[in-house]
Formats: C-alpha cells, sequence, structure tokens
C-alpha cells in the first residue's frame, strides 16, 4: 500500500495574476513554503504509518480541487479528504470537497477537521 500526501500550491493571487505581473522571487517563497508544508505533514504520517505502507510527498501546482481530482484517477485510489469547518457554513457549494465528492473517480472520504 502507498499513502500519497499531496499538497496544491498556486502562485499568489492565482495563475493568471501572476501571468499578468510575473514574480519568480514571490513565487520561490511560495513553493518554498508549500514544500514545508508537506514535509511537516510527511512527518506526521511516518510517525503514524504503519508497516508496509510507503509514504511519500507530492507538491504539485494547481488549483487543489483540480490537482486532488487529477491525481486520483483510477478506481483503486482512495481519496481522503478534510470536511472543515466551512463545509457546514457554506453547504456543499464551491468547496474542494464537494468538487472532489462530485468530480473524482474513486471513492472520496471526508474526514471532519478537529
Amino acid at each position: 500500500m502507498e499513502l500519497v500526501l499531496v499538497h496544491a500550491w498556486r502562485p499568489p493571487g492565482g495563475e493568471r495574476s501572476f501571468r499578468r505581473h510575473p514574480d519568480a522571487r514571490g513565487l520561490a517563497e511560495v513553493r518554498e513554503a508549500a514544500a514545508g508544508r508537506l514535509d511537516e505533514a510527511l512527518r506526521s504520517a511516518l510517525a503514524g504509518a504503519g508497516p508496509g505502507t510507503a509514504v511519500r510527498g507530492a507538491l504539485v501546482r494547481g488549483r487543489p480541487r483540480r490537482v486532488l481530482v487529477a491525481v486520483t484517477d483510477r478506481g483503486a485510489d482512495l481519496l481522503v479528504v478534510g470536511a472543515g469547518r466551512g463545509l457546514l457554513r457554506r453547504g456543499l457549494r464551491r468547496s474542494v470537497t464537494a468538487h472532489c465528492l462530485r468530480h473524482a473517480g474513486c471513492p472520496v472520504l471526508t474526514v471532519p477537521g478537529p
């Protein structure tokens, strides 16, 4: 079994803003911060992973909803996403979780936040 932790990141202001006002230094800083968050998540996952579980990270530039659906393209995958506090307030409109539930090509498990 393999556990893949996916962290999607985008340039400040989004891709459109970055194309209009490219800032390579700012982009590198955001990517580095995203890599740091992924490293923290990997350390936490490794501490709780059972024997025989391979754990790796994937840092992907893009919108979280699209990235998560794209990387879980096999029916044998299981996509686990957090259902944060905002889910109750917004219903299932426009959330990453709702998008994944509607569009993922594999089962989706939602986990409530702390």
